[in-house]
Formats: C-alpha cells, structure tokens, sequence
C-alpha cells in the first residue's frame, strides 16, 4: 500500500511539475495547441491540431476548445481526452456541441487566460500580448520601452529558418543598445541544441560550463562574459500560432534581473483538520 501511494504522489508531482513548466514558456492564455482545419467543424471528436501538435496532449487530460485568444470563455468545455494517436491527432470522449474553427485553442478546462505569464508573452513586442500586466504595447512610436526586442527569423513554412552565429549576436546586442540589458541567460528548445552545436567551431566564444550537480551547458560569449546556453524540453518549437510551421525553435535571451517569480507558499500537504495521511 505505501508503495502505491508513493508512487502515486510521485506522479502527480511530475505531471504537475511539467505543467509548470509549460506555463513558464506560454503567454497566459493557456493554449496547448491549435486545430487544425480547413473548415469549421462540429459534432465531431477527432481532431488535428498544430502548433504544437500534441505534445502536451495525454489520456484522460479534460479539455475545452476556445474560438480565438479574444474570446470570452471557450466554445466546448469539459471534454476528456480519450486517444493520443499522434503527434497531430487525438480523440475525445464526447463530440463538441458547438462549432469551432480553423486556429481555435485548446486548453485545460477552466484554463483560458487563467494561467500565468510566461516568457512568449513577457519577452514580447505586443504580437502575441498586446496589453502586458495592464500597460499597452501599441502604438511602437510611444510604447517602445514596453516591447521586447523581437529578431524575425522566418523561413520556409514546416522548417523555419536556419540558425546563424549572425542572429544571435543581434539578439544580445539590441538588448544592451535598446534597453541597456545585460544578458546572463540564453535558453530554447532541444531542436535548437542540435542547431547551435551544428555551429560549433574552435574557438573561444564557445565552451561548456560546468554546472552544479555536474550537468554541463553550451555557452556563447556576445558580451564580455560567457553566457549560459540552457535547453528545455518545453521550450518555444512553434510560435504562438501566428503562421504555423514558421518560428520553429526560438531563442529567448534574458536579462534575469529584469525577472522575477514570486511564490506565496511551497508546496506541501493541505492539513486543515490534522488527519492527513
């Protein structure tokens, strides 16, 4: 029995863990993907979705579908996922009860524009979030200091564009001539890895740094320090929906002191009436 309940708990530590995770890397709305259609559908329960597809998707998952990032609540709720069945298709249990279109949003149930800010919405230039924590983005000529400094690296559509040293030096210097940001952190999907390792040449801009607990990063030195290059399996693949297949593999370089994240309480067992197990 004790088994069990441990490994239960471990369990849901985990799965809440990684959905955590993937708020950090979200603009609030709690999108998980997008449909993907030609035409409005309805009283269906197979869908195809994109951006990103369904790799935050699992069984049992209770979802609602929701027309558009300005909508006021979502269209179908409370539907459960029954199949996963690839990387661009799942079922659920029941069909929608009302129609939903092309680059609607799926979300957890009671999700919609209910989690935190993370880093798509916060590293932004008023694309993706137009008013930030009640402060417009628009219009540029006078809501500059509020926009993050966005490089557009588009390509083909279903393969972006190919990662240059050139683009990420601009990266980091437009924080420092824009803004005066120093940037201490560099962080992107494990697709971007293979990309950048791809580019490695020998020389002194780029190194491994050792890391506590033995782990070792890639660097790059676009300032006067090296500056750690860290993936993230949750980390920005397909961007924000605009176009879909386009942004494959963002890059977010961070000022850290210009972050923060603040925690009311830790996480431990809710004791209200002294008998928890």
């Amino acid at each position: 029995f004790s088994s069990g309940v441990e490994s239960e708990i471990e369990g849901m530590i985990q799965v809440f863990s990684e959905n955590l995770n993937r708020v950090f890397w979200g603009d609030g709305t709690g999108r998980l993907c997008l449909l993907n259609s030609t035409t409005n559908i309805t009283a269906t329960s197979q869908f195809t979705v994109d951006t990103p597809g369904t790799r935050y998707l699992r069984v049992n998952q209770v979802v609602d579908w929701v027309l558009s990032p300005g909508s006021t609540g979502p269209a179908n709720t409370n539907m459960t996922i029954q199949t996963v069945s690839s990387s661009t298709e799942f079922s659920t249990v029941t069909n929608l009860t009302a129609s939903i279109t092309n680059n609607s949003l799926l979300t957890h149930t009671r999700s919609f524009n209910n989690e935190m800010m993370g880093l798509l919405g916060i590293v932004d230039d008023g694309t993706a979030v137009v008013t930030f924590q009640s402060i417009e983005r628009n219009p540029v000529a006078t809501r500059r200091y509020w926009r993050g400094n966005v490089i557009s690296a588009s390509g083909t559509a279903g393969t972006g564009a190919a990662l240059t040293l050139d683009l990420m030096q601009r990266a980091y210097d437009q924080a420092d001539e824009l803004g005066g940001g120093r940037i201490d952190m560099i962080i992107a999907h494990h697709s971007v890895r293979r990309e950048y390792m791809a580019l490695l040449t020998p020389d002194v801009r780029y190194s491994p740094m050792q890391l506590k607990g033995g782990f070792e990063v890639l660097t790059y030195a676009g300032g006067s320090r090296p500056t750690p290059f860290i993936f993230d399996r949750h980390g920005i693949v397909d961007q924000s929906g605009l176009t879909a297949g386009t942004n494959i593999g963002s890059i977010f370089f961070l000022d850290s002191s210009s972050l923060k994240f603040y925690l009311q309480k830790d996480f431990g067992w809710a004791d209200q009436d002294g008998r928890i197990l």
